[in-house]
């Protein structure tokens, strides 16, 4: 473990530092002397940051991180607190409060802001996006006038997955995953499917679902088909006219030509063929479950790379191709006779134009010799209707009348059938998986985040920077390696903006100006909630975490890091040391990679929270090496200090009236 120890520290003693300008040891002997004044604590983000930060720098904190609880317009009195309550003059004395006093500054956008990928009711929406956009830039603009540059932190909480479905997890020795929301997770897990252009889910698939689909023929049935008309045609082993080799169970037309399953979805309508079964003098169908289309899934990515396809986009095309057959069928029923009845329509128009100038030149009282009979429609009963007589004209009239109402319910009928089978096959053609869908949206966001940030950087002494945390276990971001996916993506998605734009001179300018503005931050007590899902021992857990870290580091995915304590279930915020969450060994781990950039997220127990945490470090406040003062020992107490420390002066300090120290003391 690294050593906090040395003969003594306390949170207010700002002369001994062997941290280097960039805010990091600069040997790995440092990694000992890195005292307590490198972990930070937050301010109560529902109240007024100015005085919060007061209130901090009273406790001794060297490192605050400044948030804000509200969304949209605010209201200070209701806790509902956003950067833009805070205005040019309090922003002016945020930041010279905090030079004075030589406090390093972070913020926090709002926990209002639950994703980054515009997930709202029922699907993704463009305008969510964006308001959880503005709530980074307002943010960042808050930053960039308070502070001289560091974390912006943002919560992720981009979308609900099933944990059992994670490939890239820590598997036991049965190859399945060792998170599990519940014991049957894998087999009644929800998968969702996304319309790329509208953002809307498809529909909510449960792994338990059943979809049943024709069975269509194939080319063995093909042979025993003509088997059974007394043709002895075999095409299984031989090749089709396009020279494709015929194996037995590939899909073929009626002609004994192999369709290729993965055919554009128009060929595949019009030429599968479903099998017919005489018996029950229907067609017949084949019962699909949901570990049918994870292998026609896994065969679809296999021969497209570059097209990747989830179980459920599958089983959902499968449930759109029914649809569209239905609707198709439909529409054909009614439509069948459409083309002969539209040229039957053409030559009766034409005929009635040419008998009626022929009855025009017989005289009136001869007419009737032309006449026919007037049961011409052809209906066979007619026949033994008395015989009634009336012009060729009238029975064409009459003739297209009747073609124009068979028409005309054939356009009801039919047409709508085939445009929502045509809406249909759009939407199928346009169908994504939840996971591509959502973090291309969230890569970009923070991509664009961090671009603001880079610009509002330029006249601060270090850059800010975009830093996505992990929340909670339930959705995607909060796993480690979720994580760094994200921010992997975001920086790749930052840098080809970057080149595109021409903003640099070349991509490895780009990918590193990327490393710079967006770096994740790493809640500690937020990794311990996936203890309640893991299906190991606390010790293997403790391992799986502390290999996770390492995995992080080793990516230089983190740059701010944040602390809390709970039991593993859910994101109390006990005081650091005080739950089971394995927080020495993470800092530990963070701190030989060279992150020390640490803050103290409190509760209810406000600097309670800090004195604990700096106390599980085991540095004593003063004292010998051998013995000391220790955080506990003095808590709601003062530090003992003889020389005055830094505190506020001027104008900004505390009446010594109406404020004394914690032991009592009044303020000189």
């Amino acid at each position: 473990m690294v050593d906090y120890g040395g003969e003594y520290g306390n949170s207010m003693d700002r002369s001994y530092n062997p941290i280097g300008a960039d805010g990091n040891p600069n040997t790995e002997a440092d990694w000992a002397k890195v005292d307590i004044t490198t972990i930070g604590m937050s301010t109560p983000p529902m109240k007024d940051q100015l005085q919060s930060l007061k209130a901090r720098i009273f406790q001794g904190v060297r490192k605050v991180e400044l948030g804000f609880w509200g969304k949209g317009k605010g209201s200070l009195s209701q806790g509902s607190t956003t950067p833009e309550q805070m205005d040019s003059w309090h922003r002016r004395d945020i930041k010279e409060l905090a030079d004075f006093n030589k406090v390093e500054l972070s913020t926090h956008v709002t926990p209002a802001v639950g994703n980054l990928s515009g997930l709202a009711q029922g699907g993704f929406s463009e305008e969510e996006r964006e308001k959880a956009m503005f709530e980074i830039k307002r943010t960042v603009d808050f930053a960039a006038d308070t502070t001289h540059g560091g974390a912006v932190v943002v919560h992720l909480g981009e979308y609900p997955r099933a944990m059992s479905e994670q490939e890239n997890w820590k598997k036991d020795d049965k190859g399945d995953s060792v998170f599990q929301m519940y014991p049957s997770e894998s087999e009644h897990a929800k998968q969702y499917v996304v319309d790329s252009l509208t953002g809307k889910f498809m529909g909510e698939i449960s792994k338990d679902q059943i979809v049943y689909e024709p069975k269509w023929m194939t080319a063995k049935d093909w042979q025993n088909e003509q088997k059974d008309m007394g043709n002895g045609w075999e095409i299984v082993g031989k090749k089709d006219k396009n020279g494709v080799k015929i194996n037995p169970d590939d899909w073929v037309d009626l002609d004994g030509n192999v369709i290729n399953k993965y055919a554009d979805p128009k060929e595949l309508f019009d030429r599968r063929i479903p099998l017919w079964n005489d018996t029950d003098a229907n067609f017949k169908t084949e019962r699909r479950d949901f570990k049918f289309f994870k292998k026609e899934a896994d065969d679809w990515n296999k021969n497209h790379p570059g097209k990747p396809k989830t179980a459920a986009m599958i089983f959902y095309e499968t449930q759109l191709d029914n649809q569209i057959l239905q609707n198709k069928g439909h529409s054909m029923f009614y439509a069948h006779a459409y083309g002969d009845q539209k040229d039957q329509l053409r030559k009766a128009k034409k005929a009635l134009k040419e008998y009626e100038n022929l009855e025009e030149s017989i005289p009136e009282d001869e007419r009737m010799r032309i006449a026919i009979d007037k049961n011409f429609r052809g209906y066979e009963v007619a026949q033994l209707f008395p015989k009634e007589k009336q012009l060729p004209s009238d029975a064409l009239k009459h003739f297209i009348t009747q073609t124009k109402r068979q028409m005309q319910f054939a356009h009801e009928s039919s047409s709508a059938g085939d445009a929502k089978a045509a809406e249909l096959l759009d939407m199928k053609s346009r169908l994504q998986s939840l996971e591509n869908f959502a973090t291309q949206k969230t890569a970009d966001t923070i991509a664009r985040a961090a671009e603001y940030a880079m610009v509002k950087s330029k006249k601060l002494e270090k850059p800010l920077f975009i830093s996505p945390e992990n929340i909670f276990a339930e959705t995607y971001g909060s796993h480690p390696e979720e994580l760094k996916s994200i921010i992997l993506q975001s920086r790749e998605a930052f840098s080809k903006h970057l080149v595109d734009m021409k903003r640099v001179s070349s991509k490895k300018e780009a990918d590193k100006l990327a490393e710079t503005h967006i770096k994740a931050t790493f809640d500690i007590g937020h990794a311990n909630t996936w203890r309640k899902y893991f299906k190991g021992t606390d010790d293997e857990f403790k391992k799986w975490m502390g290999k996770q870290v390492d995995m992080l580091n080793k990516n230089k995915i983190v740059g701010h890091v944040h602390v809390s304590d709970n039991f593993g279930y859910e994101d109390e915020h006990v005081s650091p040391g005080r739950g089971t969450t394995p927080i020495r060994e993470m800092i530990d781990k963070f701190v030989k990679a060279g992150q020390t950039d640490i803050i103290v997220e409190a509760a209810e127990q406000d600097i309670e929270a800090l004195t604990a945490g700096w106390g599980m470090i085991g540095k004593p406040i003063y004292g010998v090496a051998n013995g000391g003062l220790g955080w506990g020992d003095i808590e709601r107490s003062y530090f003992g200090q003889v020389a005055p420390p830094y505190f506020l002066y001027g104008d900004t300090a505390p009446s010594p009236q109406e404020w004394t120290l914690w032991s009592g003391t009044k303020l000189e």
